[in-house]
């Protein structure tokens, strides 16, 4: 990803003036006088503003006063000092002027997604086609898509056909594109970080002549199996739906890991928490209401960040790994868009509870 030489230039303003956490510079006003000297392009010097606040959404920066003087969080500092497993999100939609007209829009994004060699967050064809299509209901794999272009004399040129397709959506429909456009790339970014960790763990010039030969025990080693790990996704409501998925969770507890918001540690940062409980889990249930899609649609809040990470997996081949329970509402009122057609389980019926947490019990022990 193209985003860490921007990240690292931007970063080296604070290395330069021996920064900790906690200080800082007027970093704009020394970063736009370094960039012309240092030969970078309009175009690029666009694109450090906008990494900058990115740096700023992912709590690498912060700022308090209307001069713009930066200072260095804990995770920024972090990074300064060589820290490359630093959890980074895109952002994207939070750089797009929906203000503006479509043409505008379409270039906003081709900035930070175009071109591979200058992009921050590159995306290849088949990855920005498989997140827009579901909004233009395209009907045809990407593959079909381009042999589609080819047999009609249309350009397969990616600025091309990405602009006929960003300029059909309307602004809502864009930054929701946006979001699940970010949502990919984060997933994108992460698996690249895993790549450096698992190249830099395992790339030693290992000497297996001289290294000590293995053992072997004697007696076989006995095997605890781990519980199966499930993360309750939900929307804090009235008193009484907050004490049914507390029911659940514990109806599940003898069987599963269960990773719920309230078992979370007293100080943990919850976009973490969250983020690790979404990664890491084998199930994520997701107790549907009307006030849940609302959120995710709008990715408001901690469902909506949820909704980003979730919007990421389902785009693994697991796609089973996300459960839908409807609680309140029905299908149309109550699914995120994200989720399509997948099917869920009913639990809105309190009287049919057992017979539904049967179900459920299968379903996670079996799949």
């Amino acid at each position: 990803m193209k985003v860490y030489e921007y990240i690292d230039y931007i970063m080296s303003f604070f290395t330069k003036m021996n920064c900790k956490e906690g200080q800082g510079l007027f970093l704009l006003r020394t970063m736009d006088a370094s960039v012309r000297r240092d030969g970078y392009t309009q175009e690029t010097i666009n694109i450090l503003h906008r990494i900058v606040h990115i740096l700023l959404c992912n709590d690498f920066i912060s700022t308090d006063d209307r001069y713009y003087f930066f200072k260095l969080t804990e995770k920024g500092y972090q990074y300064t000092q060589g820290a490359r497993d630093i959890s980074l999100n895109s952002f994207l939609y939070l750089v797009v002027d929906y203000s503006s007209d479509a043409n505008q829009l379409y270039n906003d994004i081709w900035l930070m997604i175009g071109k591979e060699e200058t992009a921050p967050f590159y995306v290849k064809g088949p990855d920005f086609y498989n997140t827009i299509a579901p909004f233009l209901s395209m009907g045809v794999s990407y593959t079909e898509y381009m042999v589609e272009r080819r047999n009609k004399d249309l350009s397969t040129t990616r600025a091309v056909w990405y602009k006929e397709l960003i300029t059909k959506l309307s602004k809502e429909e864009l930054e929701n594109f946006a979001k699940d456009l970010s949502a990919k790339i984060d997933k994108l970014i992460k698996d690249e970080i895993q790549r450096l960790i698992e190249k830099e763990t395992f790339d030693f010039d290992f000497d297996m002549a001289a290294s000590p030969a293995i053992a072997i025990p004697a007696e076989p080693v006995s095997v605890v199996l781990s519980k199966k790990k499930v993360f309750i996704s939900y929307t804090h409501e009235e008193i009484a739906h907050n004490q049914w998925v507390k029911h659940l969770a514990e109806s599940l507890e003898s069987e599963f890991e269960i990773i719920i918001d309230y078992k979370a540690p007293l100080g943990v940062e919850l976009t973490k928490f969250m983020e690790q409980s979404v990664n890491d889990s084998d199930k994520v249930l997701l107790i549907l209401t009307p006030l849940y899609k609302s959120k995710a649609d709008g990715r408001v809040a901690g469902v909506g960040y949820e909704a980003q990470l979730i919007t990421a997996e389902i785009y693994n081949t697991n796609n089973i790994k996300f459960i839908p329970i409807v609680r309140k509402g029905d299908f149309k009122q109550s699914y995120p868009i994200y989720l399509g057609s997948r099917n869920g389980l009913d639990m809105r019926d309190d009287t049919l509870f057992a017979a539904h947490l049967n179900t459920l019990i299968d379903n996670l022990r079996n799949h």
